[in-house]
């Protein structure tokens, strides 16, 4: 199993491993194909509705992911999954500010930290209902508006 991840790992490897890869019984082989920069794009779509929470979460990291594909995956019931978006440098704002008032301070926290927050959630995230949160922004908030 070592040596197929070190394969998939490989920049070098063919698309054609990758997506193969991609399906492989094995977490820890479709985690590396997943995270590969090769990975094709129907592939990463598909991912998106993995079973499991890590695969989707890693497919929501990849830099082939699409605002409008952010946006759905905005809504996954994974907190892992939504952190991801939450931080994705291709995230619209306005989902930024949708996920600034998600149930999971964790969310919240991802997003404090994110590329799309606009300076009003931001400002709203100091004064969030949880410490973790409101110190996260507000060190955001500090480095922003210097």
């Amino acid at each position: 199993m070592e040596d197929l991840r070190d394969r998939v790992a490989d920049p070098d490897a063919p698309t054609s491993m990758i997506d193969d890869a991609a399906r492989h019984a094995a977490l820890d082989v479709r985690l590396v194909a997943v995270r590969h920069h090769k990975l094709p794009y129907p592939t990463l779509v598909e991912l998106l509705h993995d079973h499991d929470e890590q695969i989707r979460a890693a497919a929501a990291s990849h830099f082939k992911m699409t605002s409008y594909l952010l946006e759905d995956m905005a809504a996954d019931p994974c907190e892992d999954v939504r952190c991801a978006v939450a931080r994705h440098p291709h995230l619209r704002s306005g989902v930024a500010d949708l996920l600034a008032t998600d149930e999971s301070e964790k969310v919240r926290a991802a997003v404090a930290t994110g590329y799309a927050i606009t300076s009003s959630a931001l400002r709203s995230l100091t004064i969030d209902t949880s410490q973790m949160v409101r110190d996260v922004a507000a060190r955001r908030h500090k480095i922003a508006f210097a």
